[in-house]
């Protein structure tokens, strides 16, 4: 079993449970969904503390922090605490025991920023105090507002896994915006672009864009490879885009640096011709409305391309994790399920060192399927190497081995 890698405390008092436990529930929903559940289990578990032992003035349960030992169960090696600052937590941190809580919280994040971290959320019509102020005045709320007023739960969620993913890997996520200039008919690839920025411009994303992120002078052809092997990809696919071979060159620098990479679907009469360069990613359909694109479906675009960033965090660190654990030491753990353009160059790296057969390939669930595995194998069959490609849940069904 591996130990816990992401564990998200949401901390609040009990008198703010009215806005507290919706968008406790956004959470639970957020991170039990599609993007994270193809990972072995225990990879993200989302946990509440309103509640102490039987007072309920007190203080919540305690939390596990890493480097921290309990004695029976094991810290995670991620903690993230979510303070729900409402008027109820707002009053409450006047006294010791609650301030004396999220203290020590504060006091481990110092210790090491990237293993726990703390991300306060300033519920709606909440104005704080100079003492919360003095406690959490150095975090940036991570909160943000519908309309309406209310707690915008998909745009709170989204600057959460964001702050997360940064934490650990100390770089701000860039959104490398893949697209072709040439229209086909009766496109409007300008204004979808537009579209598109003005959409990442209302997150706490940056956007690199070819047209005016290349500076004078600059070798135009190594900064996009550049920057598309150390970004998130999202590909801007519309009606030419399979065709263009920088768009090409794009789209397989970004596969096999492993990176998240996320289609906005925008085909609108139809493609010339596909390409096999272009599959086996996640995609987003994006419609032209009466005043303009939707900008609901970039967004979730968007949303989607922070929770992959997240997930390749998170399978790296139970590749680390199981390392001396279970008997897929030496497997290649792909953040990606395996296709013909990033196992080829692995089967060269096999070829030119020593292996056992089969070689394992361990990929997020959902499997492949029979034909799929069918085509990887008559590949590897070239190199005259037998492949044996699972995902956690299959090779647990197996018995771990």
């Amino acid at each position: 079993m591996l130990p816990p890698i992401l564990e998200i405390h949401a901390v609040w008092h009990p008198e703010d449970g009215h806005q507290a436990e919706p968008f406790f529930e956004s959470l639970l929903a957020h991170f039990r969904g599609t993007p994270f559940s193809g990972l072995i289990g225990g990879a993200v578990e989302v946990y509440r503390r309103s509640h102490s032992w039987g007072d309920n003035q007190a203080p919540p349960r305690p939390i596990d922090l890493p480097g921290e030992i309990s004695g029976i169960l094991e810290a995670p090696r991620i903690c993230v605490v979510i303070p729900l600052v409402g008027t109820g937590l707002d009053a409450a941190l006047l006294t010791p025991a609650w301030s004396e809580y999220l203290q020590a919280i504060l006091d481990a994040e110092a210790q090491d920023k990237a293993a726990t971290q703390v991300f306060p959320v300033l519920l709606p019509g909440c104005r704080t105090g100079a003492h919360t102020q003095a406690l959490l005045g150095r975090h940036q709320m991570i909160a943000q507002t519908s309309g309406d007023g209310t707690l915008n739960h998909d745009a709170t969620c989204r600057d959460l896994v964001q702050g997360i993913v940064q934490r650990r890997t100390g770089k701000r996520i860039k959104v490398f915006i893949s697209h072709t200039k040439k229209a086909g008919q009766s496109e409007d690839i300008e204004g979808l672009v537009k579209a598109v920025r003005d959409a990442i411009s209302s997150t706490r994303l940056y956007a690199f864009f070819d047209a005016q992120d290349i500076q004078p002078g600059d070798n135009w052809s190594e900064t996009l490879i550049n920057e598309a092997q150390n970004s998130a990809m999202l590909a801007i696919r519309t009606d030419l885009y399979p065709g263009r071979p920088w768009c090409q060159r794009e789209m397989l620098t970004a596969k096999l640096a492993g990176l998240p990479v996320v289609t906005v679907d925008a085909v609108g009469h139809s493609e010339e011709r596909g390409s096999f360069l272009m599959d086996h990613i996640a995609r987003v359909a994006v419609t032209r409305t009466n005043t303009g694109w939707d900008r609901k479906s970039i967004l979730v675009a968007l949303n989607l391309l922070v929770d992959e960033c997240l997930k390749r965090e998170l399978w790296t660190e139970q590749r680390l994790a199981a390392a001396d654990r279970t008997g897929l030491k030496d497997a290649w753990w792909a953040a990606h399920a395996p296709e013909p353009i990033t196992l080829s160059p692995k089967l060269h790296e096999i070829t030119d060192a020593s292996f056992t057969e089969p070689i394992r390939i361990l990929h997020p669930d959902p499997p492949l399927g029979a034909p799929e595995l069918e085509a990887l194998q008559s590949i590897a069959d070239l190199a005259k190497i037998t492949i044996d490609v699972m995902t956690p849940r299959q090779y647990a069904a197996r018995g771990g081995a």
